[in-house]
């Protein structure tokens, strides 16, 4: 899986986010947005390793 593959996933996983939470990321605290930054994290690997 190329740096550039994985670079677009996480784009993509981050637009959704925003997406769908647009009034709710105002009010999300940084912790919550670690917490889905390391699940896209975990995610991603599980991707790379098929």
């Amino acid at each position: 899986m190329t740096h550039d593959t994985k670079r677009y996933l996480l784009i993509v996983i981050g637009l959704a986010l925003k997406f769908k939470l647009p009034e709710q990321e105002k009010c999300l605290k940084k912790e919550t947005l670690t917490i889905l930054k390391v699940r896209a994290a975990k995610l991603l690997s599980k991707i790379s390793d098929v």
